[in-house]
This record gives structure tokens, sequence and C-alpha cells, in this order.
């Protein structure tokens, strides 16, 4: 195996043990598996001579992240007020720059 492929095989392999570890669910199965006394070892195994391992259909791919709507009614604003905050009141580096 030349040593692009050992970079990607190494690549894919970093990046399944991260979503592996990221994972709740895998986490919990994995420490039942280890209370009956089990062990888990996750191969990766590159195709040669042309291969393709089938992968199945690739993922949806991931929505970026909306920003969150952000709202004060007049509650807000009248307790930011009395601690002696003034949400509407522009920044100060800001006023300088006008």
């Amino acid at each position: 195996m030349d040593a692009k492929v050992r970079r990607i095989v190494r690549d894919l392999r970093l990046a399944l043990s991260a979503a592996v570890v990221e994972s709740s669910e895998v986490a919990e199965a994995l420490e039942r598996l280890r209370r009956e006394g089990l062990t888990v070892t996750l191969v990766v195994k590159e195709a040669e001579g042309g291969q393709r391992a089938d992968l199945g259909p690739p993922p949806p791919p991931r929505r970026a992240p909306r920003s969150p709507e952000f709202r004060i009614d007049a509650r807000d604003l009248a307790f930011l007020r009395s601690v002696g905050i003034d949400p509407t009141r522009r920044p100060a580096a800001e006023d300088r720059r006008r």
C-alpha cells in the first residue's frame, strides 16, 4: 500500500474513532459489552486491486446551524435596565466610528 493510501486510511480511522467517541449511544453499548467481559475492536480494511467496498448510500449533507433568533420583550428590557444594562445603546466603539 502506498503512502497516500496509508494516509487516507489513517485519516478514516481517526475520523471513525472521533465519531464513535462522540456518540453517547455507542459509548453506552461499548460499556455494556465491557461489563459482559467482551472487547470490541474496529478494523478498517482497504480493498486492493480496484475493488471498492460497498458503503451504501452517502449520508445526507449536514445543514449549517441557523443562528438563534434573538428577541427582547418589555419585561426583559426593564430587567436589563434595572441592573444597569441598556441593550438599545450602541457600543462605545461603534459610537467613536460615527
